[in-house]
């Protein structure tokens, strides 16, 4: 398995047929996350690492290359998103009862979003909460909660994140407690992520910064990809004007006594 330096990424995306967001996008841009592929002059299957998530694709006869990419991910713990049929099916077999099957919602890149609703959003936040644009403070704060590092994490420190990222926060008494932020961003966009601390859930926060967030983006004419984790996070995005393109599934490769 060959490292691939990101200046050299994009001789592997004629290998991604398929990809669900903009997070293999970035790196082959150059802009961020980890590369691998089975050859580094004539790249035939290939691994994109960037935060939580692994991407596959390429020719599924590489067995060699999977597997090694595959623990990997598992040493990472990594979530592998692969559509290729016979790349996943191989996985699947070859790991057998060491696999988590979780499912994932591919949202469309144009939304209808409707200004006027999105502000509505934002002026329905209750008093006891402020809506704030991620600082440098906001930005440290994010990075010590396990719920709330990715709004951030997958920068290289705050002022690459003022120069290159977006995120909007809901604070309570100075607390961060919910936020919409660029979990990482391409030439013509940014990805979503969207979280609320676990003790102030279904106070319509998310919802909030969210609708700032679109609203920004919309400004900027930046594409706010949403490939959203779960049904809580496709119900948003569904609020906000987003529809689903499809459905489809990570893999998570466990040993087998963590599996329950």
């Amino acid at each position: 398995m060959k490292n691939i330096d990101l200046k050299n990424t994009h001789i592997l995306k004629q290998l991604f047929n398929d990809t669900t967001d903009s997070c293999t996008e970035s790196c082959f841009q150059g802009i961020a996350g980890r590369a691998f592929a089975d050859d580094d002059k004539q790249p035939s299957a290939a691994a994109i690492v960037l935060g939580e998530y692994m991407y596959m694709d390429g020719d599924a006869d590489k067995k060699d290359f999977i597997i090694k990419a595959a623990e990997y991910a598992k040493h990472k713990k990594l979530t592998i998103i692969t559509m290729n049929t016979k790349m996943r099916s191989y996985l699947l077999s070859h790991y057998e009862k060491n696999i988590k099957i979780k499912k994932r919602y591919q949202n469309n890149t144009t939304p209808d979003l409707k200004m006027k609703k999105l502000y509505k959003n934002i002026d329905t936040l209750p008093s006891e909460f402020e809506l704030a644009v991620i600082n440098e403070s906001i930005y440290l704060q994010s990075l010590k909660n396990t719920w709330s590092e990715y709004f951030v994490k997958n920068f290289k420190n705050y002022q690459d994140f003022s120069e290159h990222g977006l995120g909007y926060a809901v604070l309570c008494k100075g607390k961060l407690v919910s936020g919409a932020s660029s979990y990482s961003y391409c030439r013509t966009g940014y990805e979503v992520v969207v979280a609320t601390d676990p003790d102030f859930r279904r106070q319509g926060l998310a919802l909030t910064c969210s609708s700032a967030f679109l609203i920004e983006c919309a400004k900027r004419n930046k594409i706010p990809y949403w490939d959203c984790a779960n049904k809580k996070s496709l119900s948003l995005s569904k609020k906000i004007g987003y529809s689903l393109v499809r459905e489809y599934e990570g893999i998570r490769i466990v040993t087998t006594d963590t599996i329950s």
